[in-house]
């Protein structure tokens, strides 16, 4: 994890900053005006990455003048939803996923308790499109969003609501951080992400079962 760090820093190093990061072993110089980022530096990027992230949704939350809470998470939380709801000791019906698909219109964002099972074919049907499909990797990497982290709001596509998220008092879900959850009242949220409220989804209370039993 922590790169070699070295006592002086070269002399044609001008810069503090430049100085520091190489004596700190965050990068290291490949070839002349070449760096490599080291693991450590790696570390720090990812965290300010993830600090920006939530301060772009804050923005947007403050300027509605909802109620909101980011919950801070471990760093070596795993990401699937049943992690979070077990750390969180919420109900499972609060945790709210935000799932990413690919449609002939374009990307769209469809939000469920996690204890629904959604239906494509209600869910289509509400979209208005034959073709509904999960997004891959690559494509959520150009929509700058990791796996298990996709934000409640502040994504430039529709929302789709599911009609049971609203019976929620506060529902949980990603903040496009993994550092962080965000906790809001799902009404407010409708209004923030202007979504459409339909139901698409089936309960499953196997689901929920299965998940006391494993705490």
């Amino acid at each position: 994890m922590f790169g070699k760090t070295v006592r002086e820093a070269k002399s044609d190093m001008i810069a503090v900053s430049h100085k520091l990061l190489y004596q700190g072993g965050f990068i290291r110089e490949l070839s002349a005006g070449r760096y490599e980022i080291l693991p450590l530096g790696m570390k720090v990027m990812n965290k300010l990455i993830d600090m920006i992230d939530k301060e772009k949704i804050e923005v947007k939350l403050k300027n509605l003048k909802v109620d909101y809470k980011f919950v801070p998470l471990p760093a070596d939380l795993p990401l699937d939803t049943e992690s979070h709801v077990r750390f969180l000791g919420i109900k499972i019906s609060e945790a709210t996923p935000t799932i990413i698909y690919e449609t002939e219109k374009g990307f769209i964002a469809a939000q469920k308790c996690m204890d629904g099972k959604i239906n494509e074919s209600k869910l289509k049907k509400l979209v208005g499109v034959s073709k509904l499909v999960f997004a891959t990797k690559e494509q959520l990497d150009k929509l700058d969003i990791e796996k298990g982290t996709v934000p409640l709001t502040g994504l430039d596509i529709q929302y789709f609501t599911d009609n049971r998220v609203l019976e929620q008092k506060t529902i949980y879900g990603g903040s496009g951080s993994r550092l962080f959850n965000l906790s809001i009242n799902p009404y407010d949220l409708v209004r923030l992400n202007k979504a459409i409220i339909g139901e698409f989804t089936d309960h499953s209370a196997v689901v929920e079962e299965d998940l006391i039993k494993s705490k």
